[in-house]
């Protein structure tokens, strides 16, 4: 890499990353986001570029994960989470 270059220039494998207004890395680390909220925001913010429906889903997966991490005794809003199941039983898995 150049001296003078940022490592935000770069992007190993693909330019998804690169061709955004800003990069999920930058945002993540700005803003002080954990592992779980930082790869939920990288995953959406790809989906349409990189991995379509399957980064959309590593998204919920994520958020999932950080449900039960931050929130372990607390029980879903009013909206639960199974709700989902019947929009779409796939999402269950």
């Amino acid at each position: 890499m150049e001296k003078n270059k940022s490592a935000l220039d770069v992007q190993v494998d693909g330019d998804h990353y690169k061709k955004m207004a800003i990069q999920p890395t930058e945002y993540c680390q700005r803003n002080k986001l954990g592992f779980c909220e930082s790869c939920a925001v990288k995953y959406v913010s790809r989906h349409r570029a990189k991995g379509g429906r399957v980064d959309i889903e590593k998204a919920i997966h994520f958020l999932q994960m950080l449900l039960e991490i931050e929130y372990p005794n607390e029980p879903p809003e009013q909206t639960k989470l199974d709700d989902f199941d019947e929009i779409d039983p796939r999402l269950d898995d």
